[in-house]
C-alpha cells in the first residue's frame, strides 16, 4: 500500500510542481519557458509510454522474479523522480517523463499479476451464477 502511494505521488507531482512558486515567477513553466501546450505534451507523453510498456513489463515478470522486477521498477522510476527536479529544458522533461511512464507502467499491473498467484483456484471468487441459482434457471 505505501508503495502504490508513493507511486500516486510520483505520478501528481508534476501539477505541484506547475503551481509551485507561480507567484513568485519560479514555476516549472516560467523556469523551463514553456507554454500550457506544452505541458500538456509532457502530461500526454507519460500516458503514452503507460500504456505502451504495460504489457511488455508484464512479459518481464516472466524471465525475471517478480520481487527483483518490482525493485528494478522502484529504483527506476524513483532515481527518475529524482533526476526530474533536475531539468532544465522542455525536451529532456519530455524524454524523463517518457521514461518515468515506462518506470511505473509496469508496477500496479504487475502487482495485480502477481497477487493473483497467491490463491489456488478453488479459492478465487465464484461467479454470481453460483451464488444465486435462481438466476440461472
Amino acid at each position: 500500500m505505501s508503495i502504490y502511494t508513493l507511486n500516486f505521488l510520483a505520478r501528481a507531482n508534476i501539477g505541484n510542481a506547475k503551481i509551485l512558486n507561480a507567484d513568485s515567477g519560479d514555476s516549472l513553466l516560467e523556469v523551463l519557458d514553456m507554454t500550457s501546450g506544452q505541458f500538456s505534451t509532457v502530461l500526454t507523453v507519460f500516458f503514452i509510454s503507460y500504456a505502451l510498456f504495460e504489457t511488455p513489463s508484464n512479459y518481464m515478470l516472466k524471465h525475471f522474479s517478480p520481487p527483483h522486477w518490482f525493485a528494478f521498477l522502484m529504483v527506476g522510476w524513483g532515481g527518475t523522480d529524482m533526476i526530474i527536479s533536475c531539468v532544465k529544458s522542455y525536451s529532456a522533461l519530455m524524454g524523463l517523463r517518457f521514461l518515468l511512464g515506462a518506470f511505473e507502467a509496469g508496477f500496479y499491473p504487475g502487482i495485480i499479476y502477481f497477487l493473483t498467484f497467491w490463491y489456488r483456484p478453488q479459492e478465487h471468487a465464484l461467479p454470481l451464477s453460483h451464488l444465486l441459482p435462481c438466476i440461472t434457471h
